[in-house]
């Protein structure tokens, strides 16, 4: 691989890492009330106070917050302000509340430009299901539609759910990094390319994790940023270690790149590019593998993104559980598209590339499978347990856990070779 086309890759890779906080600044980036300061103009100046609701009709009705006006984002944003509603609007300071925080900020911004003091509810209903704790009379509590009972936004967790929650967050979590970090120590000084790809790919795991227990430790698991690069640094270690695995299993299993050795599957192949004038067969299936992929990774695309928050106590403890839509867009919008472009790049690469494609066409399928792999990790969690959260977290540490002991697991196994020992 060139200097070029290093350059060239690494300026991609970080684009693609900060596009979505810097999309997501510029779009947000308007004045904003959390939750809880929207409660309490609503209670300390209900006069002066509305509180605008702009999901659709359906959705308001199922479930709504007392005293709140409903109008839909779509007549707002489709059409002129009318005189009536600049009449309900004028003079008010308007709180604009949607699912997730995001349909509001387009209708905040439309809202300020038309002179109205209007406010963009941080989080949206998610958010303000979380602020809300237990179930409670006055401004702050909800209504649910007669049809609807069954919906709790708190719900009693039974003794083992609890016990699960408490080992895999305070058990569990701590002794996968701690491992992690181990495994960094160990691969600190290695200069092979796999060793050097794996200890990467552990560094970014460390890191993510770490980000994950900032946010709940200070930010009570509220903070975007954190929370995103929590998953960016899953994202990077899935990458990294599927290089990894890569580059081992061609250098010890299969030959492919030492011109010295015979390939693996040269006995299924019967001729080879290093002896003959001929194609290489697993360029071949590597292209059409790169390009079925390209597709496959579009699967959680088609998605639908859901609201799903309610509160529950851990041993006596609040605790929300939910998985705000601005995290889906990232994992079932974002990555896929990430993962769908990586994984044709790297069949282009080898069709059109004629000089010696196969590495970068492996770093560049490498950095697919690192969001394919995270965007189909979270979409089967959650859509998996999207009714009870505890499980999808239950499963998503033990994965993880499972994950980082595999890999310490291998290196042990194959230390002697690995690690230079006989």
């Amino acid at each position: 691989m060139t200097r070029v086309e290093k350059s060239i890759l690494i300026i991609l890779l970080i684009v693609a890492s900060l596009l979505p906080p810097i999309l997501f600044y510029f779009y947000s980036h308007i004045p904003t009330v959390s939750p809880g300061k929207a409660a309490e103009l609503l209670k300390e100046k209900p006069k002066s106070t509305l509180l605008l609701d702009v999901r659709k009709k359906r959705e308001f009705e199922l479930i709504h917050v007392y005293s709140s006006l409903n109008i839909s984002a779509e007549a707002l944003l489709n059409k002129k302000i009318s005189n009536d509603q600049m009449a309900v609007f004028q003079g008010k300071t308007v709180l604009i509340l949607c699912e997730s925080g995001l349909h509001s900020i387009a209708v905040t911004r439309k809202l300020r430009n038309n002179h109205i003091n209007a406010f963009n509810i941080e989080g949206g209903l998610h958010a303000w299901i979380a602020h809300m704790g237990k179930p409670s009379a006055g401004l702050t509590s909800l209504i649910t539609s007669p049809e609807e009972k069954e919906f709790l936004f708190y719900r009693v967790a039974p003794s083992h759910e609890q016990w699960l929650a408490v080992l895999t967050g305070y058990g569990i979590k701590p002794l996968y990094t701690i491992l992690s970090f181990i495994l960094i120590i160990l691969l600190w000084k290695k200069d092979e390319i796999e060793l050097v790809a794996l200890k990467y790919s552990m560094i970014f795991f460390f890191l993510g994790e770490n980000f994950c227990a900032v946010n709940y430790l200070f930010f009570k698991h509220e903070s975007y940023l954190f929370e995103y690069l929590h998953s960016l640094g899953m994202v990077i270690c899935f990458g990294f270690v599927t290089y990894a695995l890569f580059h081992g299993v061609d250098k010890y299993v299969i030959h492919y790149s030492d011109q010295s050795k015979k390939c693996a599957f040269l006995g299924l192949c019967a001729q080879c590019f290093k002896y003959e004038a001929v194609s290489c067969v697993l360029i071949k299936i590597f292209i059409f593998i790169s390009l079925a992929t390209s597709v496959i990774s579009l699967m959680p695309l088609f998605a639908e993104l859901k609201m799903i928050s309610y509160n529950t106590e851990i041993w006596r403890t609040l605790y929300n559980y939910s998985h705000p839509v601005i995290y889906q867009i990232f994992e079932v919008r974002y990555c896929p598209i990430i993962a769908g472009l990586a994984f044709a790049s790297a069949g282009l690469i080898l069709l059109t590339k004629k000089d010696d494609p196969l590495p970068l066409a492996k770093i560049v399928f490498a950095a697919g499978c690192g969001s394919a792999g995270f965007s189909f990790f979270r979409f089967i969690l959650f859509h998996g347990y999207q009714d009870n959260l505890v499980w999808m977290e239950f499963w998503e540490e033990i994965t993880e856990f499972i994950f980082i002991g595999g890999v310490a697991f291998l290196l042990w196994q194959f230390r002697g070779t690995l690690f230079g020992r006989t």
